[in-house]
């Protein structure tokens, strides 16, 4: 699975869905690739990019666990505190 990040406001975003999903196991993670880098991730969500992706179209996706820096308690709590809007705001949220 390969992706790319794209810088978004909320003030005023481009249409987009958000991934909502059970993280599930942290201790066998599966590899994806961002922006041509590595990224770990949980079974569950890999098994989600590859249920989600689209053959000939590329598909705008917000996922917590990719769009908020995990090890940053800052900006995990201040994220947290915009899920709300970021799943009303969004086209569909994929569950």
């Amino acid at each position: 699975v390969s992706c790319h990040f794209s810088l978004a406001s909320l003030e005023d975003p481009q249409p987009y869905e958000a991934l909502s999903y059970v993280w599930g196991d942290n201790g066998s993670q599966k590899k994806i690739f961002i922006d041509g880098i590595p990224f770990a991730i949980t079974p569950t969500l890999h098994a989600a990019l590859e249920n989600l992706r689209l053959e000939y179209d590329e598909r705008i996706l917000w996922i917590d666990a990719l769009c908020i820096n995990q090890a940053n308690e800052h900006e995990r709590t201040n994220q947290v505190s915009c899920m709300g809007r970021i799943y009303r705001q969004a086209v569909v949220v994929v569950v």
